[in-house]
């Protein structure tokens, strides 16, 4: 089977991951991120060489834990832009188009996603999210063609040597 034929799963994989996060209410979903904030939070407390007050570490811990799922939206809308940048470089898109495309897919995508989340018990859609899932998928989609732009010139170079 061709590469070109199925160059959209990483795509829908990612689109299906991103889902199923949204589709966990909001305490499971707290709870997913808790593990990553408690690595983050002990580490912090580490290298700080103090233990924190309860209020502080209560502020502290929030903090983290916003951070980290905000972090969360953003890297999986940039990979998302970069695998819907894959597909659309393979169907030879190039250019602006091919980060048009990418960014505009991604964002599209970012609004259905909090518009489901309307519907799942304690969530909300927040356009606050879907402006910062564009974000991420613009650095994505930035990112993979910076990429794509250094691997086809070293293409180019290589063939040129190889005559």
């Amino acid at each position: 089977m061709k590469f070109k034929n199925i160059s959209w799963l990483p795509a829908v994989l990612i689109m299906i991951i991103i889902f199923s996060f949204s589709a966990k209410p909001a305490e499971e979903s707290a709870q997913s991120s808790q593990v990553i904030v408690e690595f983050v939070f002990n580490n912090y407390e580490k290298i700080k060489g103090q233990q924190f007050s309860e209020e502080e570490r209560y502020v502290i811990y929030d903090l983290i834990h916003h951070m980290v799922r905000k972090s969360a939206h953003f890297i999986e809308y940039g990979a998302l832009a970069a695998a819907v940048d894959l597909h659309l470089w393979v169907k030879r898109y190039k250019g602006f188009r091919l980060i048009f495309f990418s960014i505009l897919i991604s964002a599209i995508y970012a609004a259905s996603d909090e518009l489901h989340q309307l519907f799942v018990p304690g969530r909300s859609g927040e356009l606050m999210d879907v402006l910062l899932d564009t974000a991420g998928a613009t650095v994505g989609a930035f990112v993979f063609y910076t990429i794509l732009s250094f691997y086809e010139n070293y293409k180019k170079r290589k063939g040129v040597y190889n005559l």
